[in-house]
């Protein structure tokens, strides 16, 4: 009698939609969030959740795309030191760097810790090194680099810190979303003709600058009234 085949397993609804639906789906979702936990400095503590939610989580991706080519991160040493940088991060003083001497013991603890976990656990030698460089680099790269947004919304002034997090998203998803759609747009071009697409796309690449030095001159007028407003006070 013969097996037969696994049958697959059906998709779920947001599986079925296509990338550009699900990107607005999620911004119409967890954009509205984000903004508010910007705008209200009394809501610092959910911004400063969804920040460590969303490093976490990209931290786990890292990790299991490590995994499909057989390198196995230390999840116990990166959950802890990630921990322990989002901790010093959160409780910078307003004025003041975030506490350098305890990010960089954190970071040779980790490097320590993971290779010492390794070797105790028995691992060869070779795995051993790309065991702990997976779990220090994951570490460095998403926590390290993206724990300063939680040092920006506690460690400045709220209305300075508001407007410093609004141009950083501003930034981020404007040059997402453009990545997303020019690219998609070259794979289509492809095999059109090259200045069709150049001409096409010179006009959004003159207005980006000139949108992004708008921004930053608003923001600077906004500080410079804000503390204008400090001193007449």
């Amino acid at each position: 009698m013969k097996t037969q085949p696994p049958k697959p397993k059906p998709k779920s609804f947001l599986a079925k939609l296509p990338p550009a639906v699900a990107r607005v789906l999620t911004a119409v979702v967890l954009l509205p969030i984000l903004v508010v936990s910007i705008i209200f400095p009394q809501l610092s503590l959910l911004f400063v959740l969804l920040t460590a939610a969303a490093l976490v989580v990209a931290l786990f991706e890292f990790w299991l795309l490590a995994r499909k080519q057989q390198i196995r991160a230390d999840a116990a040493a990166g959950l802890l030191s990630a921990t322990a940088l989002l901790t010093v991060f959160y409780f910078t003083e307003p004025g003041k760097l975030p506490d350098l001497l305890m990010i960089q013991l954190t970071l040779i603890l980790l490097t320590i810790g993971s290779l010492v976990a390794a070797m105790l656990r028995g691992t060869p030698f070779d795995r051993m090194i790309t065991s702990a460089g997976v779990t220090v680099l994951s570490v460095m790269y998403i926590i390290l680099l993206g724990g300063h947004m939680v040092a920006l919304r506690v460690g400045f002034a709220p209305q300075l810190s508001k407007h410093l997090l609004a141009f950083f998203f501003l930034v981020i998803m404007g040059a997402d979303a453009a990545a997303y759609y020019g690219g998609r747009d070259m794979g289509r071009s492809s095999g059109r003709n090259a200045r069709e697409f150049a001409d096409r796309s010179r006009g959004p690449l003159l207005v980006l600058p000139r949108a992004a030095d708008e921004v930053c001159a608003t923001f600077g007028r906004a500080h410079e009234r804000g503390k204008r407003d400090r001193r007449l006070d």
